[in-house]
């Protein structure tokens, strides 16, 4: 029917005179909206949401975004974007527009956001009275287990003493205050505060344990690179301890399964050899991971038995039969992410992991606890597939034990164009302990 009317319309304009004759503009079609993804899907109000979306248009290009909440009102104008949201019922919508000026319709969902649980309200210490003994708010021993010749600090908050004083040598102390112990056995601390009233005792005790003895000389097999020829797979060992290592078994697998298994022999204190394994390997998919294990069996008594695998990510070809399909060339990015953030030892630490498919630059890692960026942390270049275990140089302690809030960001100073920038962080809650 379209082809009729176009050829009706070529006779009219032929039969107008000179001048008269118009050439219609083509209608263009509007472009069409999609919502993608709203995450997390329960949030609160605390949370930072991520909205991801994009539109499609038949003859022309998507230029322009418009999300809106209906409590909020507008949020964002790119195709992904991060926000927060008020309490309540939310129907988020999205339009988009095309090069063409045209908006699409408007598609929408809902999202409910939950408010923030509220902050525990802390317990008031009470204010002795006059005739009152004095109160001990706090007195405490971190860590309370060290190694012979290791540090613990005490630490210890009192209320209406007129003298407060800590045995083994300490003595008289502010009502408040820290002091470092290191006791050669395990030992009870304690604490009196006096007053005119009376008298309050407090005690801690600091366990200390025998520092272990020296090992004797051991060998240490580790994995130092894989690499393929072809189709087959080889690896290189190093025996990095102080001790001569004798024949062991070692293994490998392609995304968690094992594929083959061999005998090497020995290796001295220092030295590496390269083994191969009798084994046909083609890449399958996307990706393989291909990890080795050396001393699968245990036979070699190591100085550290928990470093004896090494892993990489090889990515595979894609072949096209058809000649005549051109692809644009691959880009390959970087992606950091952080995949572990505990405490020990009064520091923060953390995992940070390029599971991008190309190396990332040096970056800029911060600690945020409690909502107050309190450290940062240089990070080197990481290898695409290849994980660091870093910390901050931040003392995370506290008086009395509480839960704290910890967030760890990475790559803060965008230094990498990433594939994904939106995984860039880890939230969780740690015990701050004395």
């Amino acid at each position: 029917m379209k082809r009729v009317l176009l050829s009706l319309l070529a006779v009219v304009v032929a039969v107008l005179p000179a001048g008269c004759q118009s050439t219609p503009e083509p209608e263009q079609s509007p472009p069409t909206a999609y919502i993608d993804v709203i995450s997390p899907a329960s949030p609160t109000e605390d949370d930072m949401i991520t909205f991801t979306g994009h539109g499609t248009d038949e003859d022309g290009t998507v230029v322009g975004y418009r999300w809106k909440s209906s409590i909020d009102g507008d949020l964002g104008a790119t195709a992904s974007f991060e926000a927060q949201l008020s309490p309540g019922n939310h129907v988020i919508s999205l339009m988009v527009q095309d090069n063409h000026g045209h908006w699409s319709e408007e598609v929408s969902t809902s999202i409910a956001v939950s408010a923030a649980a509220p902050e525990p309200t802390p317990t008031p210490t009470p204010t002795p009275e006059a005739d009152d003994p004095p109160v001990v708010n706090a007195f405490a021993a971190a860590p309370g287990e060290v190694m012979a010749g290791g540090t613990a600090t005490l630490a210890w908050d009192v209320d209406g003493a007129d003298s407060v004083t800590i045995d083994h040598g300490i003595g008289s102390v502010g009502n408040a205050g820290v002091t470092e112990v290191s006791p050669s056995d395990t030992t009870i601390y304690t604490l009196t505060a006096t007053n005119a009233v009376g008298t309050v005792q407090v005690s801690v005790v600091v366990l200390v344990t025998p520092a272990p003895s020296p090992d004797v000389d051991k060998p240490d097999l580790v994995i130092t690179s894989i690499t393929r020829d072809g189709s087959t797979i080889s690896y290189t060992v190093k025996n990095q301890g102080t001790a001569n290592a004798g024949p062991s078994n070692s293994r490998v697998f392609v995304d968690g399964v094992e594929k083959a298994a061999h005998s090497i022999g020995s290796v001295a204190a220092g030295a590496s050899r390269t083994e191969s394994f009798s084994f046909t390997y083609e890449c399958s998919g996307t990706s393989d991971v291909v990890m080795v294990q050396v001393d699968k069996d245990n036979m070699v008594d190591e100085s550290n038995e928990t470093n004896n695998t090494f892993s990489v990510t090889w990515y595979c070809m894609i072949i096209i039969p058809d000649p005549g399909i051109v692809l644009p060339p691959l880009i390959f990015k970087p992606d950091l992410t952080v995949t572990n953030v505990w405490v020990s030892a009064y520091r923060i630490h953390y995992t940070i992991e390029n599971i991008g498919l190309a190396a990332s630059a040096p970056s800029k890692s911060e600690l945020v606890v409690n909502g107050v960026i309190v450290a940062s942390d240089a990070v080197p270049a990481i290898n695409a597939g290849e994980s660091l275990d870093r910390q901050f140089l931040y003392h995370f302690s506290c008086i009395v034990p509480q839960l704290r809030s910890v967030r760890v960001d990475v790559d803060t100073e965008d230094t990498n164009n990433e594939s994904n920038e939106l995984n860039n962080s880890m939230k969780v809650s740690l015990w701050c302990t004395s």
